[in-house]
């Protein structure tokens, strides 16, 4: 049975003030976290999901043991940090844990070739992929992950992977991705706002914002809706391709790492099939299913208010709307005297006028209780021209009962 394992580490505080705190790494360590787990099929334990306190050298060198030194099969191993690096007068690089000591790398820090000779002798490990947000140096200002020189970062750590491994086996390999090279520096972003989902703006390593969003949104998947790594590589290198920082890749056998699935685009297929499925009831013409439309990219729109596809489905939509709107308007005029005569209620009819002069997807939402009458209004447009259904059908939802249901349902957008 195939197994992947993880260990996911975020910092964002430090034990030592000569190291500056970031905003952004919690952020990154959680939503990876959830993303290899729920789409990913990967395997973390509580204690491989590092932050902050938690984050110490000891416990990440115990998650490293248990997933890199010890013997245990395992198809794919992913290692993620993000955080600071830091570089002793040696040049020797480490990654920074909680209780990093500016003073002391040596003792307190998580050197950058002991990580990779542990990736290296790794056994019964198929696949392993190692993720650094971070430079491999100290902090000069708030928000860069700066860079001194002599700094012994990705690029001498990892830099000759491929001499390492034979490459007789194209399944196995080391990649490491890292988000800048020796000689820059790692950027975060204040304000990231997710394409997918209603989370608002937060803190994000720019790197690993743009990891999150190939994985969830942008970069190209297979048959199966898995986004491989080649093509997460190319999606991020993409968008960072005006950024100061480049990200770089390392690896053991990097021409064969097509197999290096990381997670499903699950959401973003999903989405992507209700849209196509609203595409559809527009496609029909003034009929009842256009208001299952505006209902369910209602919803899509409520959850993910970022998605560009979706606000253009909407658009098409109010289009749609439109042309309703201009056999809607002059038919129930016409007809106006003998629909009025005969409400029990003539404040419906009143209802049912506005919405029919301002018929588009937001006039709908705001008066979700008068879809029933205006999907009975689309259907006699069709070619029924029924004026008594239309009737019975206000007389039916008389104000009182409109007023009820809103009280119902709670207050509307």
């Amino acid at each position: 049975m195939t197994s992947k394992r993880a260990l996911v580490v975020g910092v964002n505080k430090y034990t030592d003030d000569n190291i500056k705190d970031l905003t952004g790494a919690c952020n990154d360590a959680k939503e990876i976290r959830d993303v290899l787990e729920q789409h990913g099929g990967f395997e973390i334990d509580d204690k491989h999901f590092l932050r902050d306190e938690e984050a110490t050298a000891e416990n990440i060198l115990q998650g490293l043991s248990d997933l890199l030194w010890n013997t245990d099969e395992c198809d794919f191993v992913l290692i993620f940090f993000s955080g600071h690096g830091l570089a002793d007068s040696y040049g020797t690089g480490y990654l920074a844990p909680y209780d990093m000591v500016y003073q002391a790398p040596m003792v307190h820090g998580i050197e950058m070739k002991k990580l990779r000779q542990l990736a290296l002798q790794s056994k019964n490990k198929q696949k392993i992929l190692i993720v650094l947000d971070c430079c491999h140096a100290g902090i000069a200002t708030k928000g860069e992950k700066a860079l001194p020189k002599n700094a012994d970062g990705c690029e001498t750590s990892f830099g000759d992977l491929d001499k390492e491994l034979e490459q007789d086996d194209a399944a196995t390999g080391t990649i490491v991705l890292s988000s800048s090279s020796d000689s820059e520096t790692s950027r975060e972003q204040s304000e990231c706002q997710h394409s997918l989902g209603d989370e608002g703006a937060h803190p994000h390593g720019e790197f690993t914002f743009h990891l999150l969003e190939g994985l969830s949104y942008g970069a190209e998947t297979n048959d199966e809706s898995w986004v491989s790594l080649p093509k997460l590589i190319d999606y991020v290198q993409a968008k960072m391709k005006k950024a100061a920082n480049k990200p770089k890749v390392y690896g053991s056998q990097i021409g064969n790492f097509d197999n290096f699935l990381i997670a499903r685009a699950v959401k973003l297929n999903q989405l992507a099939e209700k849209l196509t499925k609203i595409r559809g009831y527009i496609g029909k013409g003034p009929t009842p299913d256009l208001l299952f439309g505006v209902s369910e990219l209602e919803q899509i729109l409520d959850n993910s208010p970022n998605f560009q596809e979706a606000a253009a489905v909407k658009k098409e939509l109010d289009e749609a709307l439109a042309k309703c709107k201009k056999e809607a308007v002059p038919w129930l005029m016409k007809n106006k005297l003998q629909i009025m005569q005969k409400l029990s209620n003539k404040n419906s009819f009143q209802t049912l006028e506005k919405t029919v002069h301002s018929l588009s997807c937001d006039e709908l939402k705001r008066r979700v209780e008068m879809q029933p009458i205006v999907g009975t209004l689309l259907e006699i447009l069709q070619g029924v021209h029924d004026v008594t259904q239309l009737i019975d059908y206000l007389n039916y939802y008389q104000e009182p009962q409109i007023a009820h249901a809103e009280h119902r349902k709670g207050p509307h957008r």
